[in-house]
């Protein structure tokens, strides 16, 4: 009835740490947030240099 499935456990040469900065400004009950990581997202040489980030609305 139940299969069993094989589940990859690898870390996707992801670091382990992040850091950066997040703003919050609201008004009025909403609030609007931006998160921005200083660091990269993936170890040197295993992926594209980039950083991460998101925004969005927190009602």
């Amino acid at each position: 009835m139940f299969r069993n499935k094989e589940k990859d456990n690898r870390k996707f040469c992801l670091r382990n740490l992040r850091f950066g900065f997040r703003v919050r400004v609201g008004w009025k009950g909403m609030d609007l947030f931006l998160d921005y990581d200083l660091n990269q997202v993936f170890t040197n040489g295993s992926g594209p240099e980039l950083n991460a980030f998101s925004f969005g609305i927190i009602l």
